[in-house]
C-alpha cells in the first residue's frame, strides 16, 4: 500500500501527515507532497530532500504553516530571496496583536 499512488493520495487528503509512511518515490512525487502539504504545511518534513527544496512545495507548506516549518527547509532555501520574504511575512502575521486598551493602563 505504501507504493499504491491512489492508496497514498487517499490517505494523505485525510491525514497529510501519512505522507511519512509512503514509499519513497511517493514522497518524492510532487503531486502528493503537494496535496499533503496545503492540508498540512508541516508534512513537508516527510517529503524527499529535493522536494523540501522545491520553492513552490516550501511555499505552500509556509502559506499553509507559517514560519514554523522553517526548520524541515534545507538552509539554502531559506537564503531564497522568495522564500525568505515569505518566511519574515508569516512571521509577521503570527504575532499578536497588543491587548486593547494596553497603553491607556493607569498606573499601579
Amino acid at each position: 500500500l505504501k507504493k499504491d499512488r491512489a492508496c497514498v493520495l487517499a490517505a494523505v487528503r485525510s491525514s497529510p501527515q501519512a505522507l511519512g509512511f509512503a514509499a519513497p518515490e511517493l514522497r518524492n512525487n510532487r503531486e502528493v507532497v503537494t496535496i499533503a502539504v496545503e492540508k498540512d504545511g508541516y508534512a513537508i518534513q516527510h517529503a524527499s530532500e529535493k522536494l523540501k527544496s522545491n520553492r513552490e512545495v516550501i511555499l505552500t507548506a509556509i502559506e499553509e504553516a507559517g514560519s514554523g516549518v522553517v526548520e524541515f527547509i534545507p538552509a539554502a532555501m531559506q537564503k531564497d530571496s522568495l522564500v525568505a520574504f515569505a518566511i519574515t511575512q508569516s512571521k509577521r502575521s503570527s504575532r499578536q496583536p497588543d491587548e486593547p486598551g494596553a497603553d491607556d493602563a493607569a498606573p499601579p
